[in-house]
């Protein structure tokens, strides 16, 4: 994508990140984007069309501030949807589990895994999907915190 720059020095582009990502750009109570924001140091970093990521493959990330900070916060962006998010001081890791627990884990309405979050403070993904980075069936968590 091409920065644009601004009148006052800014630049501004886009990112397109996986939709099955933007739990985890959100993270626990939308801590993740706001750390990926004071850690980058970008002006702006805004998710657009979020109420349509269930129904479209990408979703487009507006990133606006100076270059270098614009570009990191790109780096940033990359590694999450690699399930790195060292840099933003978060440790990840992912839980294999039973195919058979799923429905416990998750709870009515997700109530369980929504406890396991404010409990932990973690942001806490019941993954169980190809487009969530399960190609062989083995359903896990993904743990970030």
């Amino acid at each position: 994508r091409a920065m644009v720059p601004s009148s006052d020095g800014l630049v501004s582009t886009t990112f397109e990140m996986p939709s099955a990502k933007l739990g985890q750009l959100l993270g626990y109570k939308g801590l993740t984007i706001q750390k990926m924001k004071e850690v980058s140091g970008v002006s702006r970093l805004h998710i657009h069309d979020k109420e349509r990521a269930k129904f479209q493959p990408v979703v487009l990330i507006e990133i606006a501030g100076a270059g270098d900070s614009v570009n990191h916060c790109m780096h940033l962006l990359e590694s999450l949807c690699n399930a790195d998010q060292s840099e933003i001081g978060h440790l990840t890791t992912y839980l294999n589990v039973d195919p058979t627990v799923i429905g416990k884990l998750m709870g009515h309405k997700g109530q369980t895994v929504k406890e396991m979050t404010d409990v932990t403070g973690c942001y806490i993904e019941i993954q169980q999907y190809p487009e969530q980075g399960v190609l062989d069936g083995q359903p896990r968590l993904f743990f970030a915190g």
